[in-house]
């Protein structure tokens, strides 16, 4: 992010540290979260990620994460210019769909 004022980046700083004991979850506090948090103290309007959703191989179950990487990405792709948010990377295609079980 650029011209982010002291008062801004106090701001930031501030929030953070009121979430610094938040008890870490996978499905509904995880870092992506605490990213998401941080953003929305510095642009108007906030950004709001839709939940993730992974099917558990061989059921009909999912398993919901209110906030995912992936998502947060997507949602900043749509940051209108002039906000002072720059992206300095491309992701080309989303992660692939893998249906192997980790071990």
């Amino acid at each position: 992010m650029t011209n982010i004022s002291k008062t801004q980046f106090t701001g930031v700083i501030n929030n953070l540290l009121a979430h610094e004991n938040d008890e870490y979850n996978l499905y509904n506090n995880n870092c992506t979260s605490l990213a998401l948090n941080a953003f929305n103290t510095l642009i108007t309007p906030q950004l709001v990620i839709e939940p993730f959703y992974v099917q558990i191989p061989g059921t009909t179950n999912l398993l919901v994460f209110m906030q995912s990487p992936q998502k947060l990405y997507k949602a900043i792709e749509t940051i209108t210019p002039g906000t002072g948010i720059i992206k300095e990377f491309q992701v080309v295609n989303d992660a692939p769909f893998n249906d192997q079980i980790c071990q």
